[in-house]
């Protein structure tokens, strides 16, 4: 019924709806449990894409909470700089000489061993932390390609979300050049 379209105004208007279910069994549990509960279900639910429900199950509270402790040890990394850079070469396939190197940020985390950057990134992205953490991928790489021989440039990766959301993003490369002594030449935005 939610999916007929309707028309308000002239204009021809749709709705849809993510549903979180939770029942009770058993014990009773308190009506603030119930909702919780309800939402990691809604939560599910709206991840599988639009228009689904989802029934709580106990499978996704583990998952939130590995989640959340996701999140507290992204933070503690990002604070306490344990991620890493690893440097990709680009070579020039004729002469086999070095060109530059993409800058490729990494995380061993001490429980989880290696995270891939396709599970960190996005949750750095939703908490807020791109422009914190894009700046400190940017001034490690200057920092880093500064001892290099001159004429190896390195290539540091950009999120949309970094470019839109930053409005020091000019002066944050400006600086980085300066504090590692790195002509801008040497330095190469994706």
């Amino acid at each position: 019924a939610l999916s007929r379209p309707c028309s308000v105004d002239g204009y021809e208007l749709t709705a849809g709806a993510s549903i979180g279910i939770a029942t009770a069994k058993g014990g009773q549990p308190a009506a603030d449990v119930l909702l919780q509960h309800a939402d990691m279900a809604l939560y599910a639910a709206k991840s599988l894409g639009r228009n689904r429900w989802k029934f709580y199950t106990d499978q996704l509270s583990e998952a939130a909470q590995s989640r959340h402790q996701m999140e507290r040890d992204i933070r503690v990394a990002l604070e306490e700089r344990r991620f890493e850079l690893y440097f990709q070469p680009i070579i020039n396939l004729k002469t086999g000489a070095i060109l530059s190197f993409e800058a490729l940020a990494r995380w061993n985390d001490a429980k989880r061993g290696m995270v891939p950057p396709s599970e960190f990134i996005p949750v750095i992205e939703e908490l807020g932390l791109t422009v914190e953490f894009g700046d400190w991928v940017l001034a490690s790489a200057c920092q880093t390609c500064a001892s290099w021989p001159d004429g190896i440039k390195v290539g540091v990766n950009l999120s949309a979300q970094q470019i839109r959301n930053d409005p020091q993003l000019e002066q944050r490369v400006v600086n980085a050049l300066e504090t590692a002594g790195l002509p801008a030449n040497r330095l190469e935005l994706e």
